[in-house]
């Protein structure tokens, strides 16, 4: 009986990604080409789990026709799979396997690692395709996508054929984030022993003497290689080829230099800051010479600068998108791409399309959202007319709650969308656009103007995206969590375990009390993941946090209307719902699963901080909150109904891979999945029951 079986090391390039990838490198980059094939193995690995473990929290396979085993090899799966096979899971951590039927007698076997609550799977990074006398290793996602093909219904097999495509990509792409982030990280260790810095967080604080609070905050950005920590294709960027992706990535390069393009104002939707002042004026104030160096080629070129907004676009944007959407506009002088030596500098965020400003003429940065039309996880990152509406606003009413509710001001504050613009389809004087391509061209020609972060910080203060906070420290090689948790024991000298609980009890001190009282007193739900939420920290302790990005909020009206708060959304946004489970869903997604079970599991992994525990903590800091909202006028039948929500014996969360499969139309998907906040208020009430 024979076994095929691939070493698991430095890679050969085997899809059209990575060949592309690696020929770039070598040509334009050749000190980073010796190191990628290493890091392609890296990918591959991490993205196989991915997509394992994606595949089986949403049953791809019918569940009556997955079969589980213990890994013994003295049992059945030691039969089925053999002596060497079984070892190969077994040694990755298995302690079961799954058989999952393919067609014509083949069964894919996948190592289970372990499984936890809200679908939380990890499975071994090799799985094994068996047939009649063979075992066919796999340890390439591409590979263990093209083997379960034939399962695929006829419908889908198009659909399934992109997804494979964008996993290729993810791949290839996230080894060229691990080669440069693994350049980053030894220039900053070396950084760290010139100066004497023992972790991470004492690192990024030394560094912060000498620049900004954006500074530091984008150097961090810089080292999170994995991107969407629960998405199957984390990396994907789709549109983008090797030289985009490593100029405009965060952990690559990194510079994005936006280009200033000029748009008829009888073609622009203006979304202007409460002093009337719109997108292009706040930044010609941040930068006058540049605004001045654009109006003069317009009125070079016989145009008045009047007549035009200024739009700042990704460099992306502006090579691919704007010529072939924007071909006619372009023609007839409605819209005007500005010549090279009208670029505004700018770094890349984690989002790669959100991009932090150099400091301007009043020695403070600003934040550009671009429209980015490529696939970045699970949609093309372009932008709406409704977002660039209704962000302003929505910053000004979250600033004035939180300024209103003293428990929750010292807690967080909004970072503050400043003003918007998007292209005009009906703009009035403007033509209509053709049937069909109206709402392409809304979208591509869109921006958000965001403040930075400097003015929400002191003096000893950090900002961290938390994504950040789980990427790999170059200091010490752990977390950048753990070294702020080893930081922290260092200064309150405790031990590294009660460290880390009393880190995590600071964290949901400062989340849950906000993101429930806005859920509950006033109808909103942020989408607080880990990358629209920062936090800061001193000395390794989380002291407040600074919330950013609405478009993705869900807003109850009838709730808002009676917190006495008014808003005028743009119309049909999809931002507002009366439905209260739309802002479940949103916050058990966003916070639980996508925010804080991340810090869980990490607590867990390096400090053996009990998973059960954590999530105790998390139901505590919850009921604390809840039990101060039932004591306001009013709000006890809704805090009932919160509560029973929250702590549901099961979730709901979305199925990244079926809403793949199933397209646009479909909308987002869920499944339900086990709640550990369930069995946390259980426990909590049993307590409560035998107290009394």
């Amino acid at each position: 009986m024979s076994v095929t079986v691939t070493a698991p090391v430095a890679a050969v390039p085997v899809t059209e990604e990575e060949r592309r990838t690696l020929a770039h490198l070598a040509e334009h980059h050749p000190e980073l080409a010796a190191a990628y094939p290493a890091r392609l193995t890296r990918a591959r690995r991490g993205t196989m789990t991915r997509v394992l473990a994606a595949l089986l929290r949403e049953e791809i396979r019918p569940p009556h026709l997955v079969r589980t085993l213990g890994a013994d090899p003295a049992g059945e799966a030691g039969a089925l799979l053999g002596e060497d096979a079984l070892r190969v899971l077994t040694q990755e951590g298995a302690t079961a396997v799954q058989l999952l039927p393919v067609d014509d007698g083949r069964v894919l076997a996948v190592g289970v690692v372990s499984r936890a609550d809200l679908g939380r799977t990890r499975t071994a990074a090799t799985a094994f395709l068996l047939t009649a006398g063979h075992r066919e290793r796999i340890d390439h996602p591409v590979g263990l996508l093209t083997a379960l093909r034939p399962t695929v219904a006829p419908e889908q097999l198009g659909a399934w054929d992109e997804f494979t495509a964008e996993v290729a990509d993810s791949v290839a792409n996230l080894a060229l984030s691990h080669t440069n982030v693994d350049r980053t990280s030894e220039a900053l260790a070396a950084t760290a022993r010139r100066l004497g810095a023992r972790d991470a967080g004492e690192l990024l604080a030394l560094l912060g003497r000498d620049t900004d609070a954006d500074a530091v905050n984008l150097l961090a950005d810089g080292l999170c290689a994995e991107g969407h920590n629960i998405h199957p294709c984390g990396r994907v960027r789709k549109g983008m080829r090797p030289a985009e992706n490593q100029r405009y990535a965060a952990e690559n390069t990194g510079r994005t230099d936006l280009r200033l393009v000029a748009v008829r104002t009888t073609h622009a939707l203006s979304t202007p800051d409460p002093e009337g002042r719109g997108a292009d004026e706040i930044l010609a104030g941040h930068f006058p010479e540049l605004y001045g160096r654009a109006r003069h080629h317009l009125t070079a070129h016989g145009l008045d600068p009047h007549d035009y907004h200024l739009y700042p676009v990704h460099p992306w944007q502006a090579d691919h998108t704007l010529p072939t959407c924007y071909a006619d506009q372009i023609a007839d002088g409605t819209v005007v791409p500005l010549p090279d030596d009208t670029v505004l500098p700018a770094r890349p965020t984690t989002s790669v399309r959100s991009v932090v400003t150099e400091p301007g003429a009043h020695g403070r940065r600003l934040v550009v959202k671009t429209s980015l039309d490529v696939l970045l996880t699970s949609t093309r990152r372009n932008i709406s007319p409704a977002s660039t509406h209704n962000g302003p606003a929505l910053s000004r009413i979250l600033a004035g709650v939180l300024a209103a509710e003293p428990g929750l001001a010292r807690r967080a504050v909004p970072v503050r969308e400043l003003a918007g613009l998007c292209f005009a389809s009906a703009a009035p004087g403007g033509p209509e656009l053709e049937r069909g391509r109206g709402d392409a061209r809304q979208r591509n020609l869109s921006l958000l103007l965001r403040e930075d972060l400097g003015g929400h910080l002191a003096p000893g203060e950090t900002a961290l995206t938390c994504c950040a906070l789980f990427a790999r420290s170059p200091v010490t090689g752990r977390t950048i969590l753990a070294d702020l948790v080893t930081r922290y024991a260092r200064v309150h000298g405790l031990g590294h375990p009660d460290a880390a609980r009393a880190v995590l009890r600071d964290y949901l001190a400062l989340l849950l009390p906000v993101t429930l009282t806005l859920m509950t007193a006033y109808g909103i739900a942020l989408e607080s993941h880990l990358q629209n939420t920062v936090v800061v920290v001193r000395d390794g302790r989380p002291t407040r946090l600074l919330l950013r990005d609405f478009a993705g909020l869900r807003l109850h009206a009838g709730r808002l209307k009676e917190a006495g708060v008014g808003f005028r959304p743009y119309p049909g946004s999809v931002t507002v719902t009366d439905d209260p489970a739309k802002l479940h869903d949103r916050f058990r997604y966003a916070v639980l699963r996508a925010n804080v079970a991340e810090f869980v599991t990490t607590l867990a992994d390096e400090f053996a901080v009990p998973e059960d525990e954590s999530w105790h903590a998390v139901w505590e800091e919850a009921e604390r909150t809840f039990a101060e909202l039932a004591r306001r006028p009013g709000l006890a039948p809704r805090v009932a109904a919160d509560r029973a929500a929250v702590s549901a014996p099961t979730l709901r969360q979305k199925m990244f891979v079926r809403m793949r499969l199933e397209g646009d139309a479909a909308g987002e998907l869920y499944q339900h999945v086990d709640n550990p906040l369930h069995r946390a208020a259980a426990a909590r009430d049993r307590t409560t029951d035998a107290e009394h």
